[in-house]
Parts: C-alpha cells; sequence; structure tokens
C-alpha cells in the first residue's frame, strides 16, 4: 500500500494526496542512532569563543608581593598568579579547544529518514502544490497556512522547498512560529525542533 500525505494549493484547500517514498517515510524507529547522530550535529554547531588569560598574559605589577622571609607567609613572587584576586586563570578555556566530531554519511542519513518516518507515523507532514503566486507577501502565506489548520494551533511549522525561492523566503522571515529550509540541505535537527512539516511537491521528488 503506499504512502501518502495530504497535498493543498497555495490557497490552502485540498487537493488530494501525494505518495511519498516508502525509504524516508517508512523507516524502523532507531532512538539511539538519533541521539547519536543530534549530540554530534550539535556538538559540530559549538563556536569556540570562550578566552580566559593565563598567568603569563595578565598586565600586572612585576613587584614582588613581599619580602621572601620572615613574614611568617607563603612565599610568593607574583601577583599575576591563579591564587591572586585580579591573577591569571589556571586550566581555563583557551579558544583552541576542538568539539568537532565525525558521523558516517549512511548513518546520518537513516537518522534522518527515521525522524521523517516518525512524522509521517504521527501525520504531521503535509505537502503544498506551489507557492510561487504568494510573491513575497506575509499575509497570504498566513492565511494559507490557516486554511491547512496550522496557524495558530501550530507553535513550530517547517516549511522544506525544492529551491530558495526569494518571495517565499521574504514572506515568512518576519514569523516567529515558521521556519524554511530546503530539502537537500534539511538536517536531523530542523526536523526534530518543529511539530509539523510542509513540502513543497518538488521537494518530496527531491528524496526519492
Amino acid at each position: 500500500m503506499p504512502l501518502t500525505i495530504p497535498q493543498y494549493d497555495y490557497q490552502g484547500k485540498p487537493q488530494g494526496t501525494v505518495t511519498v517514498s516508502a525509504t524516508y517515510f517508512k523507516a524502523k524507529a532507531n532512538p539511539a542512532l538519533v541521539t547519536q547522530a543530534l549530540r554530534i550535529y550539535q556538538s559540530n554547531q559549538r563556536q569556540v569563543t570562550r578566552k580566559v588569560k593565563t598567568r603569563g598574559e595578565i598586565d600586572r605589577t612585576t613587584q614582588k608581593v613581599w619580602r621572601q622571609k620572615g613574614t611568617g607567609r607563603a612565599r610568593h613572587g607574583s601577583r599575576r598568579a591563579p591564587i591572586f584576586v585580579g591573577g591569571g586563570v589556571a586550566h581555563g578555556p583557551t579558544g583552541q579547544e576542538n568539539f568537532r566530531l565525525a558521523l558516517p554519511q549512511k548513518m546520518r542519513r537513516a537518522a534522518l529518514k527515521t525522524a521523517l518516518s516518525d512524522h509521517y507515523r504521527r501525520s504531521s507532514l503535509k505537502a503544498i502544490l506551489d507557492l510561487t503566486p504568494l510573491k513575497g507577501k506575509t499575509k497570504p502565506l498566513i492565511k494559507l497556512f490557516s486554511k491547512m489548520e496550522l496557524y495558530p494551533q501550530c507553535p513550530k511549522v517547517l516549511l522544506i522547498l525544492d529551491s530558495p525561492y526569494p518571495e517565499v523566503l521574504r514572506a515568512g522571515r518576519n514569523l516567529e512560529w515558521l521556519s524554511v529550509s530546503q530539502a537537500k540541505r534539511l538536517n536531523l535537527f530542523e526536523v526534530l525542533n518543529h511539530q509539523v512539516l510542509v513540502f513543497t511537491t518538488k521537494a518530496l521528488d527531491q528524496l526519492t
């Protein structure tokens, strides 16, 4: 039995169903693989911007703290030492840490297929025939998703295009509940982070 999802036109009117690929939308559940792939993706998104100064980078006086002997206190030679307030930091972040992790392409694709299949099982997939008549206007886009019963019911919607339509990007960039992506650049985090996925019909063809 073929897999189908509901299809709409650019005005939100139902246009029957469209058949989707069983390869992408009928994969077996694999929570362990999805968790692993998501952790690696998020680790690779980290920006190494944290940096602290060591005792060699602190600009403070070079005068000895107090004389070597006769004070009854421990001997110290520099105010830059980590033990003093205002001194350098020991073992802090250097700004050169590497958080990159690798995952084979086959496993990345399998995790994405698992996430898409979960959306299919939850009936949270929809398709749109064509979006070019929107002409960069936000109001028709809101009206479209309202008729599809996605706005304001659904807090996070991912619109997946077959190519970067500037008009659609312009129409949707002011909507905080809507994200726009492309089928060829679709990643696991986007799929997991949205409640409903809306594909253009041509975008579905690119997944086959």
